[in-house]
């Protein structure tokens, strides 16, 4: 089954993903957004949700907590596509616009 976010989400997925294709153009935009997709499947099944569109309706911090939880489960994933002395960066960048989400 296809791990599909909310609409807000889904918007931040495909953003996250085009800014990780500008560091990384050799990477295209869909392979990042499986990334994070597979991040948050799993992210989800060790988590209390039921799915990932839950989270969204949580407190900012239940929702940081949850994006960490997302990027260490798609580390592997972000190390296969970068390399793995590119991945803190990665994460770095993913991290601080993702900020911008938990403002609301």
């Amino acid at each position: 089954m296809a791990t599909i976010g909310s609409k807000k989400q889904e918007k931040k997925i495909a953003e996250l993903s085009r800014i990780a294709n500008e560091m990384y153009p050799d990477v295209n935009v869909a392979s990042f957004k499986g990334a994070f997709r597979l991040g948050a499947k799993a992210a989800v099944e060790k988590s209390r949700f039921e799915s990932w569109e839950e989270v969204v309706k949580e407190p900012a911090d239940i929702r940081r907590a949850f994006f960490e939880s997302l990027l260490n489960e798609a580390v592997s994933y972000f190390i296969k596509l970068v390399g793995e002395k590119n991945v803190d960066s990665l994460i770095e960048k993913i991290k601080v616009e993702n900020e911008k989400y938990l403002k609301d």
